[in-house]
């Protein structure tokens, strides 16, 4: 099964071009108490102020703090303990700012279905393909050609793994164990050492297809130590690519910089009746398995370790769920955990699994955030 994300609906969103904004807002554009006033004319200056004591140009510095991670998402959805690792927000609230990443030679994608692309959204919205764009543009990479931007049906892989200066080693269905270890080894197969010299932007999405089996686990009766310690191996598996990736940086002599996302939310389905209102429910089948408390706070708990490894290995993490919390088949549902606006447009496609053009674009806006600052 690919990549599991519980809410979603045909988009009822009126703008087609581009994902209405991710960002939190956290204060007003009002002038505050010390900032700047417009300077004043020069006749103005030569004469209603010529007897008037000199007043001093200077003001009080702009609090230029980036916003806490408290004021990023309060009120979305259920309040997760993020503040106990003292996350570094970028402006936007949409990812953590913990790299000056720049000087990119080489940029490689590893990860799942969301990574890869998916039909019916049309393959040039792919985040992948929307970032590759943005990036080579940016740094002056080589840009890739067809083979590498569409996928390969049967496999669930791009037809080349490598073109221009970008590799993808993400694959449909991958879960965490298949970023290091046998059989697929993503992140060894993209990173080859011939390569270590240059300057590298690894991009990931990552722990989706995990929580899927975790959901079928508990919808087919498995016990609860059981669940437990296969969410936590999943989260293990997770942990040992990034610090495979970051703790030893003669590894890569030209640089390394990761960005990597925590899983979608649930979005904005609190029940089985919620589930209902998207087409390709039926298809899913964990239906019940969403409503267990359970879940809820496991699915919280892998949120909170995805920041903290972020933290702790000086990686970067972009908020995927709060971002696509409000953006499901629960939409306009007023008294929703995540609700937005009565035209919030949705993100997901018919399968309930993967992105839309419009959750696509908030993706690759997502990670261009984290570049740019």
């Amino acid at each position: 099964m690919l990549l599991l994300a519980l809410a979603c609906a045909p988009d009822p969103g009126p703008d087609k071009n581009r994902p209405d904004s991710v960002v939190v807002e956290s204060e007003t554009s009002e002038s505050r108490p010390g900032e700047s006033r417009p300077t004043d004319s020069p006749e103005e200056s030569s004469t209603e102020r010529e007897d008037s004591p000199e007043e001093s140009v200077d003001s009080a510095p702009v609090d230029t703090a980036p916003p806490s991670v408290t004021d990023c998402f309060a009120g979305i959805g259920s309040p997760l303990d993020y503040g106990q690792y003292n996350p570094v927000m970028n402006s936007k609230c949409m990812g953590t700012n913990n790299q000056d990443i720049q000087g990119i030679q080489r940029v490689v994608f590893v990860g799942d279905s969301v990574t890869v692309g998916t039909p019916p959204t049309s393959t040039d919205a792919w985040y992948r393909n929307v970032l590759a764009e943005e990036l080579a543009n940016r740094y002056g990479l080589q840009k890739p050609g067809w083979d590498w931007e569409n996928v390969n049906l049967i496999d669930g892989t791009t037809y080349v793994q490598q073109s221009g200066d970008f590799m993808s080693c993400a694959k449909w269905g991958a879960r965490t164990d298949d970023l290091i270890l046998d059989p697929h080894k993503q992140l060894l197969t993209c990173l080859p050492e011939a390569d270590r010299h240059l300057t590298t932007l690894v991009v990931m999405t990552s722990g989706g297809n995990d929580l899927f089996s975790m959901l079928q686990d508990v919808q087919n009766g498995v016990d609860e130590a059981t669940i437990r310690a296969e969410w936590d191996q999943g989260m293990t598996n997770l942990s040992d690519a990034v610090h495979y990736i970051k703790d030893d940086p003669t590894m890569f002599p030209g640089g390394i910089y990761f960005v990597f996302a925590n899983i979608f939310d649930l979005s904005d389905a609190d029940a089985a009746e919620d589930m209902a209102r998207c087409e390709g429910a039926a298809l899913i089948g964990i239906d019940d398995a969403i409503r267990q408390p359970l879940v809820w706070e496991l699915v919280g708990w892998w949120q909170v370790q995805t920041l903290a490894l972020a933290m702790e290995t000086g990686s970067d993490m972009t908020f995927m769920g709060e971002a696509f919390c409000g953006h499901g088949s629960n939409f306009d549902n007023t008294a929703g955990r995540c609700y937005r606006a009565a035209d919030a447009a949705v993100w997901y496609d018919f399968t309930c699994e993967h992105p839309n053009d419009l959750g696509h674009a908030a993706i690759a806006e997502l990670v261009m955030s984290v570049v740019e600052e």
